[in-house]
């Protein structure tokens, strides 16, 4: 199986850093997935254990990602920040995706969510899943939502993202 995740970010640093998270996060089970699948071939028995491959796509506004949407790229994640001056904000991505009945789960994040909160909560409730994390947010804290976004090793933790819908 593989997973498409669009990271939508206007600070450069922000995509390094949960880039280097996402690319521990499916290294270290792409490394358990393969153990575990030579021990299996050295025991001869069977292993259904999938290796699990991503892709992350970074655009730094919002209307990078909005063409993106237009052009039908498929993505099993979008990683959304909602303020990106000096450009549109990442709620235009939610209201285009709500327009176009767009069901894609998506990771909201922000350090100013109180302004938007009840437009933001208006869009959303017709949209996929949708969590929010509040900036600034631990590695643990996004590896968890990740996981559990996209059903990926997701053990229980209960330190996650904020659910809006």
């Amino acid at each position: 199986m593989s997973f498409r995740v669009l990271l939508v970010d206007d600070d450069k640093n922000i995509h390094d850093l949960l880039n280097l998270s996402l690319s521990n996060l499916f290294d270290y089970k792409k490394q358990k997935s393969l153990k575990k699948n030579l021990k299996s071939m050295l025991d001869e028995t069977q292993n259904d254990s999938e290796i699990h491959d991503f892709q992350v796509l970074s655009v730094f506004q919002a209307h990078e990602a909005i063409d993106l949407l237009e052009k039908k790229e498929m993505f099993d994640l979008i990683i959304l920040d909602v303020v990106m001056p000096p450009g549109e904000s990442g709620v235009s991505v939610l209201k285009y995706m709500k327009e176009k009945n767009i069901k894609i789960k998506t990771v909201l994040s922000t350090a100013y969510f109180s302004n938007d909160k009840t437009e933001i909560e208006n869009i959303v409730k017709d949209l996929a899943k949708v969590l929010l994390l509040d900036k600034p947010y631990s590695l643990s804290k996004f590896t968890n939502t990740v996981k559990y976004m996209l059903d990926y090793d997701y053990q229980g933790e209960k330190e996650i993202g904020l659910s809006l819908n």
